[in-house]
């Protein structure tokens, strides 16, 4: 859903890379209304002791939805949801590949580089 606010909003204020798009189609449902469900599907935990490091999606998620957030010109949401991303990246140490499940794939571990560095 965080990847739907983030097309969504992009595509509502013109970022679009063809002019072949229908951007009054593109409208409905609001990108507010994905960003939403996106954010209601993260744990609230002001600790965030709930999140683990093999949460993938939740990090991802953050880190979209901050993203999503300089869209919307929310800079004081967009800090807040970096600050998710940046604990849960903290907190299990996955900045360091050794830390991250043994049982992934080759496409995950480049997705998790991508995402982490």
């Amino acid at each position: 859903m965080a990847v739907c606010a983030l097309a969504s909003a992009r595509a509502r204020d013109g970022s679009l890379y063809s002019s072949k798009w229908n951007v009054a189609e593109l409208r409905d449902p609001p990108a507010e209304t994905f960003y939403e469900i996106a954010k209601d599907s993260i744990p609230v935990n002001n600790t965030l002791s709930t999140i683990t490091a093999r949460d993938y999606n939740c990090m991802r998620a953050c880190a979209l939805l901050a993203i999503t957030n300089i869209q919307f010109g929310q800079m004081r949401l967009f800090h807040q949801n970096l600050l998710r991303y940046h604990a849960i990246v903290a907190m299990d140490g996955l900045q360091d590949e050794a830390n991250w499940p043994k049982d992934i794939g080759m496409v995950e571990k480049e997705e998790r580089r991508r995402l982490v560095s």
